[in-house]
């Protein structure tokens, strides 16, 4: 079945390839079966009901799934005792820790490295703040069980099979691991909940010899998804035996640019004797791209990379290019292009415009204060912009709650807005 990749700088343009598909798959088709699409957050979800809505004047029977529900709904369609089977997500990961924690002898040599955490104290009786630890710890491997089986898939593997590990950190995960999620490898009374990684390779070993249909049991969507692991990238590899699979990806480049070098790459091949501005004999064209690219851009590109290779390079392409009437549309038009070529002449002649701003504030609360005022004041001054269209991105969350309760919520103008962490 087709995977169709699709790329563009703006969402917009993401937006309305996903309506004309969205459109051509309603044809001759049950207008009872719901369209699918999977995207990262609820704001995301919202602000894509409302585009569909403005372009195909009604929005309707659209079901929005976060990646990991998503991708479980599609092996579901595969697996026959998928009503016997429930997702084991985080939380319940860390419930299930937690009570294994709770009840296990921390003496015996296997959670001997959990001692210093979790050990009680001199005379015997737990510490004040066991529970706690006890909460935090559970949530913690919780959270690096998840990682290692996304992106830590050899390992895993090693895990569920009954050999010993040489490092006792290891063999503490190795077992708090087998005790959480059953052992799969050897074993067929199944626990109460699966991971996504144990019920992918449930289905997948079922369905390995059986023949995909000449139709696709169906059609889904994925939009904005901004990171995918190598564990969801081999997983929608196998799925698109029998589905259909549309990526929508922002890339704000379409020249090729998995070339372009990180800082710290750059340092590692001048340490080798590479040369990082001249052309490589080893290279064509020589390594050389936009330094906001090569600064910021390392993450996506490892993921446009990804995203590539499973499609053989075959996507489709819906740039577009950017006037150059403001700073930032001139800012954006060099990373389209990658070309800087007398910019830099150009920009510094520019009268200032509010287009790009860069704000000195001393402090947390005088950041979300000018943000507050800066919204206000553009939602006033043009009347086609909506709140739906409006982001706020943070490096961490937690520190600006306090801030943003005291700001947004305050009165004669208060704003509703939605958290994603």
């Amino acid at each position: 079945m087709p995977l169709a990749l699709y790329f563009s700088n703006h969402v917009e343009q993401l937006a309305q390839r996903l309506s004309q598909q969205i459109g051509d798959q309603l044809i001759g088709q049950d207008p009872l079966r719901p369209v699918e699409i999977i995207v990262p957050n609820t704001s995301l979800a919202k602000w894509l009901q409302l585009s569909l809505a403005r372009q195909r004047r009604v929005a309707m029977n659209v079901q929005f799934h976060y990646l990991e529900t998503g991708l479980w709904r599609m092996l579901a369609n595969l697996d026959d005792g998928a009503d016997s089977t429930e997702p084991l997500d985080r939380h319940q990961m860390s419930l299930r820790l937690m009570a294994i924690l709770h009840t296990a002898d921390l003496d015996q040599p296997l959670l001997r490295p959990l001692r210093p955490y979790l050990g009680a104290v001199d005379n015997g009786a737990p510490a004040a703040d066991y529970d706690l630890r006890l909460w935090q710890l559970s949530r913690r491997l919780a959270w690096l069980f998840r990682e290692y089986e996304y992106h830590r898939g050899d390992m895993i593997a090693r895990w569920l099979k009954p050999q010993s590990q040489a490092d006792p950190l290891a063999q503490c995960q190795r077992h708090l691991y087998r005790a959480a999620v059953g052992n799969r490898a050897t074993t067929t009374d199944q626990p109460l909940g699966m991971t996504l990684h144990g019920y992918a390779a449930r289905v997948l070993e079922r369905t390995a010899k059986v023949p995909p249909p000449r139709e696709p049991l169906a059609n889904v969507h994925c939009f904005g998804l901004s990171q995918l692991s190598a564990f969801h990238l081999r997983l929608f590899e196998h799925l698109r035996r029998w589905l259909t699979i549309h990526i929508y990806a922002l890339n704000p480049c379409e020249a090729f640019w998995e070339d372009v070098p990180s800082p710290a790459e750059r340092r590692g091949l001048e340490r080798r004797g590479l040369s990082v501005t001249s052309p490589d004999e080893t290279r064509d064209p020589p390594i050389i791209g936009h330094p906001l690219l090569a600064a910021w851009g390392k993450s996506g590109r490892d993921h446009i990379r990804m995203l590539c290779q499973l499609t053989d390079y075959n996507f489709n392409a819906a740039y577009q290019t950017p006037s150059a009437d403001t700073v930032l549309h001139r800012l954006q038009r060099q990373l389209l292009t990658m070309d800087t070529t007398g910019d830099e002449k150009h920009l510094r002649q520019r009268q200032q415009d509010r287009s790009l701003q860069i704000i000195g504030c001393p402090g947390r609360m005088r950041e979300v204060e000018f943000v507050h005022q800066s919204i206000a004041h553009n939602l006033e001054s043009d009347p086609h912009l909506r709140p739906t269209d409006v982001a706020v991105l943070v490096t961490q969350i937690a520190p600006y709650l306090p801030c943003l309760e005291l700001t947004f919520n305050r009165t004669p103008q208060p704003f509703t807005y939605n958290l994603v962490d």
